[in-house]
């Protein structure tokens, strides 16, 4: 008897997942409209209590990940600070930063000089150890104002390498403080 022929298996058929559209993003507002941004979904708000180096602070925050390990949050603060005592823009900028970067076991790889609805700020990329031996990478924009004295905070991070496309969007998409979009 002769074996049946040989038969070959087409190759599985895989798709790429559809592109990141931008245009179906969910606009928040912060319910105290300390910040508004555009979030590829609806984000999960929180209130948390944590130390600085002015004392306790709450921060109001917003925040979705999607299922591949890439996270965008958006926060703000306002300090309550003791009457008469200034709040330093510039050390704002630099704690924020620092406590940023150092929650999340990375270093900046990039910082420049920002503005944003009046206030200083400080565009930054920044990278760390991920999951699996990978690199974590991140961007993230930084606000401070002394009137009221509040920080304001948006990042996107990939706990597996690049960052998508879409991180520049949701990062313009900010606005803090007196340039909340209400809408």
């Amino acid at each position: 008897t002769t074996p049946p022929p040989a038969t070959t298996a087409p190759p599985p058929v895989t798709t790429a997942p559809p592109p990141v559209t931008t245009t179906d993003w969910v606009a928040y507002v912060q319910p105290q409209k300390l910040f508004s941004a555009r979030f590829p979904a609806k984000p999960q708000e929180s209130d948390t209590k944590t130390d600085s180096t002015i004392g306790p602070v709450t921060l109001k925050m917003a925040i979705f990940a999607r299922d591949s390990g890439i996270a965008y949050a958006a926060m703000a603060t306002v300090y309550d600070l003791p009457k008469g005592k200034a709040f330093n823009v510039q050390k704002g900028l630099d704690g924020a930063r620092d406590g940023l970067v150092a929650k999340i076991h990375a270093k900046v790889t990039s910082e420049k000089a920002s503005k944003l609805d009046g206030y200083d700020g400080r565009d930054l990329a920044f990278e760390g150890p991920g999951p699996d031996g990978k690199v974590m990478q991140g961007r993230a924009r930084i606000y401070c104002g002394a009137d009221p004295p509040a920080a304001y905070m948006a990042f996107v991070v990939s706990a597996t390498g690049a960052i998508e496309e879409d991180a520049t969007t949701f990062l313009d998409s900010l606005h803090v403080g007196r340039g909340v979009d209400a809408k």
